[in-house]
């Protein structure tokens, strides 16, 4: 490999690495979570959405944001099938 090639694939890593953090910089944390709250708006339930949002408000943090809001809409189900059962007289042989 010669001396002209490895100068310009440097360059080319230079340039990728210089698009890579504009690109990082211009995007905030507020973009990233009004993205995610658009994700869960179309694909989450609002109760999901509503809950995970107080938790936020009161400190809670998680890495993967996805796999709370998947969790909670998980409870939020097994929530509204439990009430069902549970005003059919169907829970604790009611």
């Amino acid at each position: 490999m010669g001396e002209s090639s490895k100068s310009i694939k440097r360059d080319e890593r230079k340039n990728i690495r210089s698009v890579l953090s504009q690109i990082s910089n211009s995007v905030s944390n507020t973009t990233i979570n009004n993205c995610n709250r658009l994700f869960w708006l179309k694909h989450g339930s609002l109760e999901t959405i509503r809950v995970w949002e107080l938790g936020k408000q009161l400190g809670a943090s998680c890495g993967e944001e996805g796999k709370v809001m998947v969790s909670l809409k998980e409870l939020e189900k097994r929530d509204r099938f439990m009430k069902l059962k549970r005003e059919a007289g169907d829970v604790l042989g009611c």
